[in-house]
C-alpha cells in the first residue's frame, strides 16, 4: 500500500501519541476530561510540523477530532488492547480492533505492536498475530505500521535486527516497520 500520505520529502515526521496507561499514570488524578485536553494541546503545538499522527481511541481520537485545521493530517489508530497479558513472564499482545472498524472511524491506517523477544516461546505465536493482522490490512487495503518493541532487561541493538530479520524470515511484511 502507498504511505506517501504519512511523509514529507520521504521521511515520515509522524507523532506518535498512542499511549493510554503511561499517559493515565502521569496525569495525577487522572481526569478523562484532562487527558483529551493535554492531548489536544499537544496535537495541536506540533500540527505544522507533523505529516500524521498516531493516536489511541481512549483519549487521542478525541483530541484530535477536536483540531479544526484546513489541512488534515493522516492518522492512523492502534488495533491492539493496551498493555499485554503475561504468559509465564512473556508478553503476548491481544487485538482489540479490526481494520475495518478502524477505517470506519476515520483512521488512515492501523498501527500494531508487538512484544517480542527472539528467544521466547510466545516469538512464534507473536508473529503469527502480525501475520494476521498483515494480511486484514492488506485485505482492506489499509496501510499498517508494525511496531516491534523487544523487551528483557537491557535494550539490545542486536536483538532488534534480529526480530526484525524472524519477521521478514516469516513473510510478515507491513507497511512501515515502525522501530
Amino acid at each position: 500500500m502507498n504511505t506517501d500520505i504519512f511523509s514529507k520529502n520521504g521521511k515520515y515526521l509522524m507523532l506518535a501519541l498512542d499511549h493510554r496507561s503511561s499517559f493515565k499514570k502521569m496525569i495525577n488524578p487522572f481526569s478523562l476530561k484532562l487527558a483529551i485536553e493535554l492531548k489536544h494541546q499537544i496535537i495541536e503545538s506540533v500540527y505544522d510540523q507533523m505529516t500524521g499522527v498516531l493516536v489511541d481511541l481512549d483519549y487521542g481520537y478525541s483530541a484530535y477530532l477536536k483540531i479544526n485545521k484546513q489541512i488534515v493530517k493522516p492518522f492512523l489508530l492502534p488495533l491492539e488492547k493496551s498493555g499485554y497479558t503475561d504468559q509465564a513472564g512473556e508478553r503476548l499482545t491481544e487485538i482489540a480492533h479490526s481494520a475495518k472498524e478502524l477505517k470506519e472511524l476515520g483512521a488512515t491506517g492501523a498501527k500494531l505492536l508487538i512484544y517480542f523477544n527472539p528467544s521466547y516461546k510466545t516469538a512464534i505465536k507473536q508473529m503469527e498475530t502480525a501475520k494476521k493482522v498483515v494480511e486484514e490490512c492488506k485485505k482492506e487495503k489499509f496501510p499498517l505500521f508494525l511496531e516491534i518493541v523487544n523487551y528483557e532487561n537491557e535494550y539490545d541493538d542486536y536483538k532488534v535486527v534480529r526480530s526484525v530479520e524472524r519477521f521478514i524470515k516469516n513473510k510478515i511484511y507491513p507497511d512501515v516497520y515502525k522501530l
